[in-house]
């Protein structure tokens, strides 16, 4: 919701794509030590 309010509304496209940017990388990282654990435990 904060990206999307910074991205429509207030049309600060930059400081949006930044977020979403900085979001995608955590996700990333979030996965790799999810997959690193689950593939530990088979």
């Amino acid at each position: 919701l904060h990206i999307m309010d910074f991205g429509s509304i207030r049309y600060e496209m930059g400081y949006a794509s930044a977020l979403a940017v900085v979001l995608f990388a955590i996700m990333l990282a979030a996965w790799a030590v999810i997959d690193k654990v689950l593939k530990k435990f088979n």
